[in-house]
């Protein structure tokens, strides 16, 4: 199995499954002839189609073959469950984290905020809470896009033709990561302010904001796949350390010249962010650039030369090697519990599965 063949050949299934089905549910959808609403509903679909990795429907879809699933399009609908999920997440991130940029495109609020601008200008507010009447216009409807890909994203399950039992197995890890997704958010937040975070803070945070959305795919394949126990705990295991090489190589590639997220080199220092980078930083740096790092991190008017002198102490301090060798061995260990399945995972997606884990640990974006 070509690994490169075989994600491409799975994000155009999910791409036409995703089109299809959101451009069913937007006609199903009540807007009563308000223009703005169904410009809004345009906007949520525009901006799910937007091009993506697709990592979480294609696990998925993998881990109902790994466990014997045959039949790929009969779970294609119940596959996008967690995709509409996360392109919640996605728009709600934006706004906690300022940022307007969303896979090289306006974020969502962004959008939402010049279509106020175009129609009724930038009056000043007089709400504290925000600069204007278009951003906070842009902020309200945001938070709206994402509440509807939320409620959105149970459909799939609900009303895919699969058993009553795995329905409501399917709402349960649905409930679940919500549930986690906003204990992961709660602490991110808080350390942006905290000086005393710890490497098993930031594991916690990863494995809420991101684990447990992982672990709830591959799961969520497996219970479609009519999985055992044994299985669906290995994968479950699998999607847990990928998900920490993940988010690590995530916290890399911001402060990458070469790479990037394509939000600007250093957009996690100058927000405070507390990754595993700046957390072993401070523990290993001299007294003199520990004191430099804590006053540029969370400066959101840090220059360029400040944010490059930040990396350089990250990678003097041997944190950016630190950070490269845990995301190496949570690879090691997500594919050694591969192996553990009884009965054993088909070998053609255990392939596949460790190909997908070095990827999360070397990718370029």
């Amino acid at each position: 199995m070509n690994f490169s063949k075989t994600l491409k050949l799975y994000q155009r299934l999910i791409d036409k499954a995703l089109r299809d089905y959101l451009s069913q549910k937007i006609k199903e959808l009540p807007s009563f002839g308000n223009s703005f609403v169904k410009n809004q509903h345009q906007l949520f679909l525009t901006y799910c189609l937007r091009s993506g990795k697709r990592l979480r429907p294609i696990l998925t879809l993998m881990a109902y073959r790994a466990v014997g699933g045959r039949d790929i399009k009969k779970i294609l609908t119940p596959a996008l469950a967690f995709e509409l999920y996360h392109n919640y997440t996605l728009i709600h991130d934006d706004i906690y984290d300022e940022d307007e940029q969303r896979r090289g495109e306006w974020a969502s609020h962004i959008l939402l905020q010049r279509w106020f601008e175009k129609k009724y200008g930038r009056s000043l507010s007089e709400n504290i809470l925000y600069k204007n009447s278009a951003a906070r216009f842009g902020v309200v409807a945001g938070i709206i896009n994402g509440k509807y890909l939320h409620t959105l994203s149970s459909l799939p399950i609900l009303e895919s033709k699969i058993s009553d039992e795995k329905k409501v197995a399917g709402m349960k890890l649905h409930q679940a990561v919500s549930i986690f997704d906003n204990t992961g958010q709660a602490i991110d937040l808080y350390f942006e302010q905290a000086s005393d975070a710890r490497e098993q803070d930031y594991y916690d945070m990863v494995l809420c904001k991101t684990g447990r959305l992982f672990q709830a795919v591959i799961e969520w394949g497996a219970i479609l796949g009519g999985a055992g126990a044994s299985q669906r705990k290995t994968l479950g295991k699998y999607a847990e350390e990928i998900s920490i090489a993940f988010q690590l190589k995530d916290d890399l590639l911001d402060i990458d010249f070469k790479g990037g997220k394509g939000r600007g080199i250093g957009s996690d220092i100058k927000k405070g962010k507390k990754t595993l980078l700046a957390i072993q930083a401070l523990k290993k740096a001299n007294i003199q650039e520990k004191k430099f790092i804590l006053r540029i991190l969370g400066n959101g008017k840090a220059t360029a030369g400040e944010i490059k002198k930040v990396i350089a102490i990250l990678h003097k301090s041997g944190s950016v090697d630190y950070c490269r060798r845990i995301a190496d061995l949570r690879v090691k260990k997500a594919i050694h519990y591969l192996r553990q399945a009884r009965p054993p995972l088909a070998q053609d997606v255990i392939c596949f599965f460790q190909d997908l884990a070095y990827f999360m640990a070397e990718r370029k974006k």
